[in-house]
């Protein structure tokens, strides 16, 4: 059951449309929900923000100084984009997921 269950996530996430990345100085008053935004200013880069990709609306804000933790990296190779490590809500829909080459890769707990 769980190799059907990874082949069908797998399945869904390669038919999906990836998610955009855009680098801002302020994030937008209402978000895109697929699109990552990377919030800083010229060289600086403070945190990353997106709509969750589970549908519940939340405004999910991840850390990206690594002088304060915890933090997440994001990974950035002509375009495309990761971060690391996972994004595990621990409140509200609770949520966990991985943000791999522009797409959601649900956890399955």
């Amino acid at each position: 059951m769980k190799a059907i269950a990874k082949a069908w996530n797998g399945l869904v996430s390669l038919f999906s449309q990836p998610y955009k990345n855009v680098l801002v100085e302020d994030l937008p008053k209402v978000p895109d929900r697929r699109t990552l935004y990377v919030v800083g200013e010229g060289p600086y880069r403070w945190f990353a923000a997106m709509v969750c990709p589970c549908g519940c609306g939340d405004l999910i804000k991840l850390n990206i100084r690594n002088d304060s933790h915890p933090y997440w990296r994001v990974i950035e190779q002509r375009g495309i984009v990761s971060l690391d490590p996972s994004v595990w809500k621990t409140t509200g829909c609770r949520s966990h997921f991985f943000y791999r080459k522009n797409r959601i890769r649900w956890c399955r707990d």
